[in-house]
C-alpha cells in the first residue's frame, strides 16, 4: 500500500488519486473545499498554461502563497508541467526574495496578492511569466514591464490536454534552508526523495483513506509538505490553516472536520500545554495520532502531553530538508527511550562517524545519512556538495549516537561544540541544566572567542526569565557548579527577551553571537 508507491512521481500519484477517489474531498481551507477531481482539473489547467507560456522541463517555478488550496495547486502544477517547484517562505524579506529568484533563475513567479506590499519593495529580476492569486485589484496594471495574469481567470478556462510524463528521478522541488548559520542554501529533491519520505511517515503512522489531518504547519517546509504529498496519494483528507496564532479558533476545527491528526513541532505543543491545556485536552483527545518533528520533545513535556491526551498515539521523527523523515519513534511504545528520535525509516541507513572511523553503538560522532530520501545535492554549490557528502552518505553536522537497539540520539551540532582549553563542551548539556533552574523559561549557550584569556572560547549563557521573575545569577552559577564539571560552567550569564530560533525550532547561535558580540 505504501511502498508500492515508491517508484512513482508525485504527478503520477495525484493522477491516480483523481481516478480512484474522484468526488471525495481532498483539501479544504478557510475559503472552501475541493474534491480530488476538481483539484486535479485545476492542477492540469494551470500546468498547461505554464507550458503554453514557454515552460521547459526543469524550469524553476517560484511561488509565494499562504497555506491554502491555491498553494497546493500551484505546487503540483509546477511539478506536473515538468518544472521544479520553488516554494518561498511567507515571512521572507524583500532582499532574500530577490536573491532566491536570481539564484534559481526562475522564469515563472506566482504569488498571492496579500504579499504584494513586500514584493513591490523587492529588486526582482526579469521573469517570463507572472501570475497573482487572491485579490488582483491590489496589483495596479503592469509590473516590472511584465503583464501579471490573474490565476482565477486561468483556472476558469479549463484545459484537459495531456501533460508530459514525469519520472521519479526528475527534480521535483528546490527548497531554501534557513539553517542555524543564516546562509541560504537551495536543496534539490527528486520525486523519489519526496514520495519515499512521505510514504515512510504514512506507513509508520498507519494513515489510511479514512484519516483527516488538520495542519497549521508552514507548507514551505518539508514537515508540512510531506504530509500533503502523503495524504493526497492515499485518498485521505486535509485542512490547511495559515498558522497557530489563535489556538482557540484552530483547535475546535478538529471536531468540526473530524480530524484524526494534528502535526506540529514540540514548541507548539509546549505553548498549547502552557496556555490552553483544557482546549488541547478537549479537542486533542479526538485525534488518532500526533506527530512531532524538529528538536526532540523533552521527556517531562511528553508525559505532560500524554496526561492531557492519554489515548492518542504520539510519534516523533527526525530529519532535515536534505533528508526529511530519516527516523521515527512511537514514544508511547518506548518509555525508556524518550530522548531518542527513533530508528531509521525504510530504505534509510544511519552511520555514526568520527573523522573517517565508524563508531560502535553508544559512541558519539557525526550522524551520516544514506538512502532514497537524501538530496542529490545543493543548487549551484559545488564546493558545499563536496564538503557535505562522504563515502558513508550525507554529513548532517549533527552530533549523535546509535544505541544497541538501533535508536538514534541527537546530542548537539558538530559546529556548535565549544572548545574550552582543548576540552569539548556540548552547549545542549548546559542548556538542560539552566532550564532546570526555577524561573527560567528558555535558554541558549554559545561559545565566544576568549580574546583576553586562555580558554580558546568562553561559555556564555543566555536565558529568558519567566514573566515577573528576577534571576539571581549567583545562585544560577552555583546551580551550574553543582550539576556540571567546572570547565562547563558559563563565564557570563545574560537575560534576554527571547532565544532566536529557526522555523523548525533550532537555536540560531550565530545570530546570538552577532547580536551580542560587542557586549560580551
Amino acid at each position: 500500500m505504501y511502498r508500492d508507491k515508491h517508484e512513482f512521481s508525485l504527478p503520477d500519484l495525484i493522477e491516480q488519486s483523481a481516478k480512484l477517489y474522484g468526488n471525495r474531498e481532498a483539501l479544504r481551507d478557510i475559503n472552501g473545499v475541493v474534491s480530488y477531481n476538481e483539484f486535479y482539473t485545476r492542477v492540469k489547467t494551470l500546468a498547461n498554461r505554464l507550458i503554453e507560456a514557454g515552460l521547459r522541463p526543469g524550469d524553476r517555478v517560484a511561488f509565494l502563497f499562504p497555506n491554502s488550496i491555491e498553494f497546493v495547486i500551484v505546487h503540483y502544477a509546477a511539478m506536473c508541467s515538468g518544472g521544479v517547484s520553488v516554494p518561498i517562505d511567507n515571512f521572507i524579506a524583500p532582499k532574500n526574495l530577490s536573491y532566491q529568484l536570481r539564484d534559481t533563475a526562475a522564469r515563472f513567479f506566482l504569488f498571492d496578492s496579500s504579499h504584494w506590499e513586500m514584493i513591490s519593495r523587492a529588486d526582482l529580476p526579469p521573469v517570463k511569466f507572472m501570475a497573482v492569486g487572491g485579490d488582483p485589484t491590489k496589483i495596479k496594471g503592469r509590473f516590472f514591464n511584465r503583464d501579471v495574469v490573474n490565476i482565477d481567470e486561468i483556472l476558469s478556462d479549463r484545459v484537459d490536454k495531456e501533460l508530459p510524463s514525469v519520472s521519479s528521478g526528475q527534480w521535483a522541488i528546490l527548497l531554501y534552508t534557513t539553517g542555524t548559520t543564516g546562509k541560504q542554501k537551495g536543496v534539490v529533491l527528486t520525486h523519489r526523495n519526496l514520495v519515499v519520505s512521505a510514504m515512510n511517515i504514512m506507513e509508520k503512522c498507519e494513515v489510511t483513506i479514512d484519516d483527516c489531518e488538520l495542519t497549521a504547519l508552514p507548507q514551505t517546509r518539508l514537515f508540512g509538505l510531506a504530509h500533503v504529498h502523503g495524504y493526497l496519494s492515499l485518498g485521505a483528507r486535509m485542512m490547511l490553516v495559515r498558522n497557530l496564532i489563535l489556538p482557540q479558533k484552530v483547535l475546535p476545527l478538529i471536531e468540526e472536520i473530524g480530524a484524526t491528526s494534528f502535526p506540529h513541532v514540540p514548541t507548539a505543543f509546549y505553548m498549547l500545554m502552557d496556555n490552553y491545556p483544557r482546549l488541547l485536552s478537549k479537542y486533542g483527545n479526538r485525534l488518532r495520532y500526533i506527530l512531532m518533528c524538529s528538536a526532540p520533545c523533552k521527556p517531562e513535556r511528553y508525559r505532560e502531553l500524554k496526561r492531557l491526551v492519554p489515548d492518542v498515539r504520539i510519534f516523533h521523527s527526525y530529519g532535515l530538508t536534505e533528508a526529511a523523515r530519516s527516523t521515527i519513534i512511537e514514544l508511547d511504545k518506548h518509555p525508556d527511550k524518550l530522548t531518542s528520535v527513533g530508528r531509521p525509516t525504510p530504505k534509510m541507513k544511519i552511520t555514526i562517524v568520527d573523522g573517517d572511523i565508524v563508531q560502535p553503538p553508544d559512541k558519539k560522532g557525526e550522524v551520516i545519512l544514506k538512502g532514497d530520501i537524501v538530496t542529490p545535492g545543493y543548487w549551484n554549490l559545488a564546493e558545499e556538495n563536496e564538503r557535505s557528502f562522504c563515502e558513508f552518505g550525507f554529513r548532517t553536522g549533527d552530533l549523535g549516537y546509535l544505541d544497541r537497539d538501533g535508536f538514534l540520539y541527537i546530542v548537539g551540532r558538530i559546529k556548535e561544540i565549544i572548545n574550552v582549553s582543548g576540552l569539548k563542551v556540548n552547549p545542549m548539556e548546559i542548556e538542560e541544566v539552566l532550564l532546570n533552574f526555577p524561573g527560567i523559561k528558555d535558554a541558549a549557550v554559545v561559545g565566544f572567542p576568549d580574546e583576553r584569556g586562555s580558554l580558546n572560547e568562553k561559555i556564555v549563557a543566555f536565558y529568558v526569565p519567566e514573566r515577573g521573575r528576577e534571576i539571581d545569577t549567583r545562585k544560577l552559577k552555583n546551580h551550574c557548579y553543582i550539576n556540571l564539571e567546572n570547565f562547563k560552567v558559563p563565564v557570563h550569564f545574560k537575560a534576554i527577551e527571547r532565544v532566536p530560533r529557526t522555523v523548525s525550532g533550532k537555536i540560531q547561535r550565530l545570530q546570538l553571537k552577532e547580536m551580542y558580540k560587542d557586549e560580551i
